[in-house]
């Protein structure tokens, strides 16, 4: 069933909004993704419905916890509605038509797309769901076509709110472009590609493999197109094949179509679709079972633990719980032999289940992040090593730290649910919690003390769209 679509003025601009309607019927507040679907040259919005409804068609299986995806759709500089110099959209020679200022006004209309994405970005949550007191969006994405695949690099690039984007026989490399236009059609780069134009495209688009490095995108290209050759997106990939933070084919991809020229066919659609779901869905159980991920590791457990007060309570009685569970642990007694072997030097320790604990906690740790691992690994070892002694010299060892145990958790659940107001993430999650927690209490310590401070804005900055998120679908309606 094609999805719904609402016209909506915004900015001097006509967009068109599909998914809107069914988004209505959903409990308010539910989290949304929007997607931005760009044209090609010589085209108009109409062109990208049938990706948009395809797009949309996600939503049908959207599950608990999944985002609703929206599809915003424009008309591009000096296209459809918006149309003032028809020349200015053809090439240096086409057909009938020649224009000596193709790379300028090809250029000029890219750009142009791409500030508007991020324009709209900035206000259209206020236009399609009116006053907001945060923001409802988790993910933003771009797709396009073309000229709208070119604005699309130009758009993810540029914005730091866009993590997801779709380029369709695009190119990154716009100089490159115009450059190989002109060789083949035996022009001079010279009269048509002005110096000063070259510098300010150049400055525009030196870093964009940087600025791509930790975006989810999918690059399509035709084999056989001619018109935008995929040879001229190779140095940007084999950029990102060596500088992206994340794995080539699931956190990003480059798709060559084999067979296809400068258009849409069914595997690209596809693709887009796919990617679509992968990413624009979002379903907090794909960012749970990413236990690899330090990042999503702190976002999750930080969404659950984002009050003062409950912070403070886990910083100290965290360690006090993870502290008597290894002196529960010690009572197993040594689990290898250590006496004239070469794990000898492991006797002070007491090899028990405790000590094997700590080394599979910090294995994991040094997955996460090794420096902070190095740092935490004393700290966990000789909490292992007083656990082990207190068992060893105490006789009433287990039930003090039973007593110890029990009132830890007394104040943590305390801590949820009069500071908090939220279920601790062990009722999501008992496994992960319990791995998460020290080292979260402990990240704790290292921001504070000025660690990582781009991890941490980019961790705080999830964690408090979450709980607003999660506020939100508290409220009484």
């Amino acid at each position: 069933m094609a999805s719904s679509k609402q016209v909506i003025p915004i900015i001097g601009l006509h967009i068109t909004v599909y998914g809107l309607d069914e988004y209505n019927q959903l409990p308010k507040g539910t989290p949304v993704s929007i997607m931005f679907a760009l044209h090609g040259r010589l085209q108009n919005q109409s062109k990208m419905e049938p990706i948009a409804q395809a797009i949309c068609q996600l939503n049908e299986k959207r599950k608990q916890g999944d985002s609703h995806i929206l599809v915003i759709t424009f008309d591009s500089a000096n296209h459809g509605s918006r149309l003032v110099h028809k020349l200015a959209n053809f090439g240096w020679v086409e057909g009938k038509h020649k224009n000596p200022n193709h790379a300028v006004d090809m250029w000029s209309m890219v750009n142009s797309t791409a500030r508007t994405v991020t324009e709209l970005i900035d206000v259209v949550e206020h236009y399609i769901f009116g006053p907001l007191p945060h923001s409802l969006v988790r993910t933003w994405g771009c797709i396009g076509f073309s000229m709208g695949g070119h604005a699309t690099f130009m758009a993810s690039a540029n914005d730091p709110r866009i993590t997801v984007a779709i380029p369709i026989v695009g190119m990154a490399d716009f100089l490159g472009l115009m450059e190989s236009r002109l060789k083949e059609s035996n022009m001079s780069s010279e009269t048509y590609l002005p110096k000063h134009f070259c510098d300010n495209v150049l400055k525009a688009t030196k870093n964009m493999d940087q600025q791509l490095k930790s975006k989810h995108i999918l690059i399509i290209n035709g084999e056989n197109d001619t018109l935008v050759k995929a040879q001229y997106n190779r140095p940007l990939i084999e950029s990102l094949r060596h500088i992206h933070t994340g794995k080539e084919g699931q956190d990003w991809k480059y798709y060559l179509v084999p067979g296809v020229g400068h258009e849409w066919c069914p595997e690209m659609f596809e693709s887009s679709v796919q990617w679509c779901q992968q990413w624009m869905t979002f379903n907090k159980e794909k960012m749970t079972a990413d236990i690899f991920s330090l990042k999503k590791q702190l976002v999750v457990y930080g969404s659950h633990h984002n009050n003062k007060v409950n912070v403070a309570i886990h910083m100290v009685f965290v360690p006090t719980i993870f502290w008597t569970a290894l002196v529960f642990a010690s009572n197993t007694g040594p689990l290898v032999t250590v006496d004239g072997t070469a794990l000898a030097f492991l006797k002070p320790f007491g090899p028990n289940l405790a000590f094997f604990t700590v080394v599979f906690y910090l294995t994991y740790y040094a997955i996460l992040d090794p420096i902070a691992a190095s740092i935490a690994s004393p700290i966990l070892v000789a909490m292992s090593y007083t656990a082990t002694k207190f068992l060893e010299t105490n006789p009433k060892a287990n039930k003090i730290a039973l007593a110890i145990h029990i009132i830890s958790w007394i104040f943590q659940f305390l801590g949820h649910g009069l500071a908090e107001k939220r279920s601790p993430k062990l009722l999501d999650n008992l496994v992960q919690a319990l791995v998460s927690a020290p080292y979260f209490v402990f990240f704790e310590v290292l921001f504070f003390l000025g660690y990582r401070p781009k991890l941490y804005k980019e961790v705080m900055t999830e964690i408090n769209k979450d709980v607003a998120e999660f506020k939100a679908s508290k409220f009484v309606y």
